[in-house]
């Protein structure tokens, strides 16, 4: 037996892609985090690289789905965490 990892092959369909898009939705609002977060704090920071992740996760986990359907599933449940998070954080005062 090979030790080659199983190529399932095919493309990521369109209702995973679709999901995907979805997701990262909330990275268009990025300028209302910033804005919702003090100027110089950690908040800030985590408010201007959320749109690197979005993105980051939301290519890794379209590429990845053909192959490995579980870390895509994954990706996809952390981008959604972290949408909320976002929310959370920009929503809640701030000192």
């Amino acid at each position: 037996m090979s030790d080659a990892p199983v190529r399932r092959g095919g493309r990521t369909p369109w209702w995973f892609t679709l999901i995907i898009i979805i997701m990262s939705l909330p990275m268009f609002s990025f300028l209302y985090f910033v804005g919702a977060t003090p100027e110089g704090s950690e908040a800030r920071m985590l408010a201007w690289l959320f749109p690197a992740y979005v993105v980051i996760a939301a290519v890794c986990s379209w590429i990845c789905y053909p192959d490995r359907r579980a870390l895509a599933w994954i990706l996809v449940t952390l981008m959604a965490l972290s949408d909320a998070g976002m929310w959370a954080l920009a929503s809640s005062p701030q000192p």
